[in-house]
């Protein structure tokens, strides 16, 4: 049996800020308050990886020594070797003398942020192509090129080519955030319900407040998706939504037996039945 790794786990968890994060805007309090810690015109989720402690301002930040452990930890479990094709492309001294670079503000309106938007497998994405994707006006075209020469320096050791990314570390918050999964409990509950992995995975309550038997079965449901992670961590792929609705089916016959021989069916019926009418 393929036991999670625990330290994995703790990993997951702690990565969950950084997801949140990731995914927040510039109107949200998260997003706001790294920006004061960083002080940079970055999005945040870019520029801590970037970041070094002994430049951070303010120094000795508790908070930002804390999640920059956490990144070289994972970085260090999962292997990761060469660039990875989403590290920052600015500021990032993996990328000599581009960190160097005054980021143009024409790039930065036009989102692009990582490596792997400038580059492709084996060459620089084409000037032509990433004014149309980011609208880049024509008068950035020497500083794309003095972008993706210093690029084409760095790859140079991997043959001009990207490392893949495989799936190594099953993040709790992905497969919960699944849409399929989110998809059906919205269906079941006749509203949407927001899976934000800062509160199942980590048992906090629920921003939304639930009867005791839609809680109990929401609860239900998001157990099987961290079974299922648990079951399958070794594996290269995450669980499938198919997967999950299996592992759901069989628990409810399960407990519709274990319901009929101990007399509670009602009990059961009235935890379960919008599941059970759904699916009859």
């Amino acid at each position: 049996m393929a036991l999670p790794d625990l330290q994995l786990y703790y990993l997951a968890a702690q990565l969950s800020q950084l997801w949140t994060l990731k995914h927040s805007s510039a109107e949200e309090a998260l997003y706001q308050l790294w920006q004061s810690i960083l002080q940079t015109e970055l999005p945040p989720i870019h520029s801590i990886i970037t970041i070094a402690l002994k430049n951070s301002r303010p120094a000795h930040n508790p908070l930002l020594i804390h999640q920059k452990g956490v990144l070289n930890r994972v970085h260090h479990l999962t292997n990761r070797v060469g660039l990875d094709p989403l590290i920052p492309l600015w500021y990032n001294s993996k990328l000599a003398p581009l960190d160097k670079l005054i980021v143009p503000k024409a790039w930065l309106d036009g989102g692009i942020y990582t490596l792997d938007q400038v580059w492709g497998d084996y060459e620089g994405v084409s000037f032509s192509i990433l004014k149309e994707r980011h609208a880049i006006p024509s008068s950035q075209w020497l500083t794309y090129h003095n972008i993706i020469g210093t690029v084409r320096k760095a790859l140079k050791p991997n043959n001009y080519r990207l490392p893949s990314t495989p799936v190594k570390l099953h993040s709790y918050w992905v497969a919960i955030q699944a849409r399929a999964i989110q998809a059906r409990i919205t269906k079941l509950l006749g509203f949407k319900l927001p899976l934000d992995p800062k509160w199942y995975p980590l048992f906090m309550a629920p921003p939304t407040a639930l009867t005791t038997p839609a809680r109990k079965m929401v609860n239900q449901l998001l157990f099987l998706a961290r079974n299922l992670i648990a079951l399958n961590w070794k594996a290269s792929l995450r669980p499938t939504y198919q997967a999950w609705e299996k592992a759901v089916q069989d628990l409810q016959k399960v407990e519709d037996l274990i319901a009929r021989r101990n007399g509670t069916s009602k009990h059961y019926i009235k935890i379960c039945q919008l599941w059970i009418l759904e699916n009859a």
